[in-house]
């Protein structure tokens, strides 16, 4: 019997680690080139060269206590070289209780914020009105950019 129970208990220790790990993923709407080798990366809301366009944005999220934002970064840029990008800018971070939802086609942030007590304090704000608790709420980090190729 205690076989079968250190079975289970390590089966379930696995379980909670595959799901808490930095597990992150991307979403690009726009226009595909070919792949490139290396992406530029201005910093926060730079303003890109005259002779770039915007070819597509790109999204990256993953659980905020698994997820850097270097880790995003890194996976928005790699998004990018796949996608034929010259110029990484990134527009945005945001940080949402999960199962809240950011429409990442149209960037609205109207249920998202950068601050976790903010978003803490309105969760718990909401669920003494709502007489509704969830428990511990947990939060998705998630980062836009948008992405540029030299014009023709």
């Amino acid at each position: 019997m205690k076989k079968v129970s250190i079975f289970f208990c390590l089966a379930a220790a696995l379980f909670i680690l595959l799901t808490w790990s930095g597990c992150i993923s991307t979403d690009y709407y726009g226009e595909s080139f070919p792949a490139v080798n290396s992406i530029e990366v201005l910093p926060f809301n730079s303003v890109p060269p005259d002779n770039f366009q915007v070819i597509g944005r790109g999204t990256a999220q993953g659980e905020y206590s698994a997820t850097t934002d270097r880790e995003l970064l890194e996976k928005l840029r790699k998004l990018g070289m796949r996608h034929g990008a010259d110029i990484m800018v990134i527009t945005g971070r945001r940080l949402l209780p999960a199962g809240k939802v950011a429409n990442t086609v149209l960037y609205n942030f109207i249920s998202s914020t950068d601050d976790p007590d903010q978003v803490e304090t309105e969760t718990e704000f909401n669920e003494v009105i709502s007489g509704e608790s969830s428990g511990t709420t947990r939060y998705t980090r998630i980062m836009y950019a948008e992405f540029l190729r030299k014009k023709p």
